[in-house]
């Protein structure tokens, strides 16, 4: 293998302290922060010394994030750790699979291996605790994810084997609020699931568990200030709905069925609206909102479809 070569992997671990070792998924990324965080316990009150005279390894945690852009066959390793699972069906005996992913009360451990320059870093269960889209005129649409792992460890390079499927292309989003097309400069979705960084117990230094708390759906969206209707259902107090989908090719042995991302917040309550007027920019109103569940459906659900027989 070419010194070199640069990839992140990803294969699902039974369990969190078992590091998994076959069925890695390589995935394109345009960066990847991981890296393991150590807490070192000085002497502070030793009273015997004007100086430090000892150091002793405290906590272990993997920490940071992975920043891709949207391709249908590298997105669902890191959705289904963040939901804790999916469930999947096979479309008409096809090629073709979808993956529905809500929110549970699980998160599930992952092995990720980011290997760079002959080095390759072996992150051991982690679990996404947040993850941001980006939608943005004229860009590739992307994707960060934030993790939280128990440990990490050295692992020999392997030579990467990518999906051939293409990323989606920014022409092929479109975006409704209320059932009816709209029309932005820029959405930012950001969902966090309140990834317990706190589970350690006596007698260990790193995670012993994956715990979600509280899902959070939280949208900032910019949009040119043409109309008034945004505005008037902040002042009003309305909710809404939002449905994000992303159609990219055919897929090969599907006909009529396309790679598709297709993200749905039934309850969407608006937070804030504000437009700044500036002599030398155009009008454009920047919105915060919030998804919500309803009596019946989940604040978000998020639906996959790809040649992934599971995840």
């Amino acid at each position: 293998m070419s010194s070199w070569t640069r990839y992140v992997a990803l294969a699902r671990q039974a369990s969190i302290d078992t590091p998994a070792t076959s069925g890695f998924k390589y995935i394109h990324v345009d960066s990847c922060d991981l890296h393991l965080e150590k807490e070192i316990i000085y002497d502070e009150d030793n009273i015997s010394y004007i100086e430090y005279s000892s150091a002793l390894e405290g906590l272990r945690t993997v920490k940071g994030g992975i920043e891709q852009r949207l391709n249908p066959s590298m997105i669902g390793e890191l959705l289904n750790s963040f939901f804790g699972g999916a469930t999947t069906t096979q479309i008409e005996s096809s090629t073709a699979y979808l993956h529905s992913f809500t929110p549970s009360n699980n998160v599930i451990p992952y092995t990720v291996i980011v290997a760079a320059d002959g080095i390759a870093e072996r992150f051991i269960g982690c679990g996404v605790g947040k993850i941001e889209f980006i939608f943005e005129a004229g860009e590739a649409p992307t994707m960060r994810s934030e993790l939280l792992g128990r440990d990490m460890d050295i692992t020999t390079p392997s030579i990467p084997s990518y999906p051939s499927v293409r990323n989606w292309l920014p022409t092929e989003t479109s975006l409704t609020l209320g059932g009816e097309a709209v029309f932005i400069k820029k959405l930012e979705l950001s969902l966090e699931n309140g990834l317990s960084d706190d589970e350690f117990v006596v007698g260990s230094n790193v995670l012993q568990r994956l715990s979600p708390r509280k899902y959070s759906v939280d949208i900032k969206l910019s949009a040119r200030f043409l109309t008034s209707s945004r505005l008037e259902e902040f002042l009003s107090g309305s909710e809404t709905s939002m449905r994000i989908n992303l159609t990219g090719p055919e897929i090969p042995g599907a006909e009529g069925h396309s790679y598709q991302l297709i993200i749905e917040m039934p309850r969407v309550v608006y937070d804030s609206h504000t437009a700044e007027i500036d002599a030398r920019e155009l009008l454009v109103e920047e919105i915060e909102m919030r998804a919500l569940r309803t009596l019946s459906e989940p604040s978000i659900s998020i639906s996959l479809k790809n040649t992934d027989p599971g995840y």
